[in-house]
């Protein structure tokens, strides 16, 4: 019942994106690539429904940088673009999610803890997971190497909100210093861990010199965005267990309609 609910929820959801079109860029969110039962990982099969129906869509699967680098220089938005990105730095990435983007042509932005790299992503007891394998420095510079984008998610994985000043300041600078060590070039892009975002921190990310910051919101990129609070499409917000799931929401995310989905599954939530 419940899963032909959800459907039903995406198949509306794409109706009305045919019929009112949103502007803009989608920029996707996942966190883990993993045969693991929670909302918060999609399992390798799974992953590679959704960038195969992309490809096949005549989209193109790209990273943050290589899609800011875009909008800067031709001051348009590209078409038929997915911008890809992955919070956490976890290993699932290299093991699971890399060899599909690889098979399909596309890149991808990796946000990544510093605090944790090769070590485990403890807060994901909080999803009802096993701490979870991070990146280690050489699987992170050979990723780097072949083309996938790292960028800064903070040192200490905390939501910056509810950090003091000088630890929102620290947490910025010092994950971007520690990124731009390791992997001798810029730092450009902040991704908030767990989107919480505030006035306070998207003006800590502008400081801190880097060009752009993701926080929680739900959307679409358009040109006209505040470049230190964009939004995205998280697909944590819905379990995908099977390939019919797995199409249409990867549909509604690259026609911009899935984060119509979430608005509404989250305010039925709230007043359920």
């Amino acid at each position: 019942m419940r899963k032909r609910i959800k459907d039903t929820g995406l198949r509306v959801c794409l109706g009305l994106g045919r019929l009112f079109p949103p502007r803009g860029t989608p920029v996707l969110g996942y966190h883990s690539v993993a045969d693991d039962d929670s909302n918060i990982t999609i399992s390798p099969k799974m992953f590679d429904v959704q960038m195969s129906w992309l490809k096949d869509a005549g989209y193109q699967g790209v990273s943050f940088k290589h899609f800011i680098s875009f909008v800067d220089k031709e001051g348009r938005l590209p078409e038929k673009t997915a911008v890809l990105t992955f919070d956490d730095g976890l290993k699932d990435f290299y093991t699971s999610a890399w060899p599909v983007l690889r098979r399909c042509g596309f890149s991808a932005t990796v946000f990544v803890p510093t605090h944790y790299i090769g070590g485990k992503a403890n807060w994901y007891a909080h999803y009802g997971l096993d701490p979870v394998p991070m990146l280690d420095w050489k699987e992170i510079r050979e990723l780097t190497a072949s083309g996938i984008d790292i960028q800064s998610h903070g040192c200490s994985h905390r939501p910056l909100t509810d950090l003091a000043p000088d630890e929102l300041h620290r947490e910025v600078i010092a994950s971007k210093k520690v990124l731009e060590e390791g992997l001798g070039q810029p730092i450009d892009f902040f991704c908030c861990p767990q989107g919480a975002q505030n006035d306070e921190v998207a003006a800590a990310i502008r400081d801190a010199g880097y060009k752009a910051g993701i926080g929680g919101g739900d959307g679409l990129f358009r040109l006209k965005d505040d470049r230190y609070r964009l939004k995205r499409q998280l697909l944590d917000y819905i379990a995908i267990t099977d390939e019919k799931t797995a199409r249409l929401s990867i549909s509604a995310c690259a026609r911009g309609s899935f984060a119509w989905y979430v608005k509404a599954k989250k305010r039925v939530k709230h007043y359920g």
